[in-house]
Order: C-alpha cells, then structure tokens, then sequence
C-alpha cells in the first residue's frame, strides 16, 4: 500500500496541470493586455486634449500678434493723408515679419470697390502702381477686394498685385465677418 502513494503521475495529469498553467497565464496576460490597453487610450484622449488647449491657445496667440500689424497698419493709414507704394514698403520692412511673423507669405493692402467703381480704379491703378495692373481673376462680382500694395515676406511665386481676396468663398466671408464684427479673424 505505501508504495502506490508514491506512484508516478499519469502522462493525462501532466497535461491537465500543464493546460491548467497555460490558461492561467492566457489569463493574466489578456487581463494585462486589456487594462494596458485602457490606460493607454485614457493617456491618449489626456495628451489630445491638452494637445488640442495648446493648439487653441497658440493659434490666438498668432492671431493676436498678427492683428498686432494690422492695427499698426491701420494707424499708418490714419497718420497719414495718403500711403504710397514706397511708404508701405517701408512699413512692411520696419515690421521685420520675416523674423517677427514666421508664417506670413506676404503683407498687402487692399482697396474695397464696387462693381460701377472697377474700371476707374483700374485705370488709376495702372497709373500709380504697374501699368499692367488688372483685378484678378477675371469676372464680374457685387463688390472688390483688390490687393493695391503687396510686400513679400516669403517669395512664394504667386501674383498678388491685383488679387480679389473676396473672389474665394472662404476669404470673403471671414472678411465680412470682420468687417461686420470690428475684429480681426481666421
């Protein structure tokens, strides 16, 4: 009788406590899996949502130092009686945007007209800026927004004399947006 105490274990016991062992460490491994799993997407929504505050705030951070010029601009045109190519070239360059303003292409000024009021401005245009001077693109709109005067920040290539920055949806609108509103917006 002592001796079949100490019998061997069948080769079926080996298997259940080895399956036993194996399902057991399945388990602890997909509990660990799923819980990783839920802090990282946690951290994830965490680091986005920060992420996005900072974006937010930098960009009004942007707009402000952008608007910054435009009211320096705006003063420039109040000071004086009429601004000229030369005195906003001067302008632009005293602003050092290429330094100050990292992200801006170019630096215009553009006049407001009506439809009846396009082929006179034009004309004084060719007079008193480039004799080529045209309102692009072509076509016939209620009102204009044709950059005037154009300082370069960055040469990007595009012609920009003449340009109707309400001919684009988006533009015009956030442009009547602003107009309406007295702020300046993106």
């Amino acid at each position: 009788r002592n001796a079949s105490i100490f019998k061997s274990p069948s080769i079926s016991t080996y298997v259940i406590a080895a399956s036993l062992v194996l399902v057991s460490s399945l388990s602890v491994a997909v509990w660990s899996w799923y819980g990783s799993r839920q802090n990282l997407r946690k951290d994830i929504q965490v680091t986005l949502s920060g992420g996005m505050a900072g974006a937010r705030d930098l960009v009004r951070n942007k707009v402000w130092v952008y608007t910054e010029a435009l009211n320096g601009a705006a003063g420039l045109f109040q000071d004086a009686e009429y601004v000229d190519k030369e005195s906003w070239g001067r302008y632009v360059r005293n602003l050092d945007a290429a330094r100050r303003y990292p992200g801006l292409q170019a630096i215009s000024y553009s006049d407001v007209l009506s439809d009846n009021d396009k082929q006179a401005y034009i004309d004084a245009r060719r007079l008193d800026t480039s004799p080529d001077y045209q309102v692009t693109p072509l076509g016939q709109r209620s009102y204009y927004v044709p950059s005037r005067y154009v300082e370069r920040v960055k040469d990007n290539g595009k012609p920009l004399i003449g340009f109707d920055l309400s001919s684009e949806p988006i533009r015009k609108k956030t442009m009547e947006w602003a107009r309406d509103n007295g702020q300046a917006s993106i």
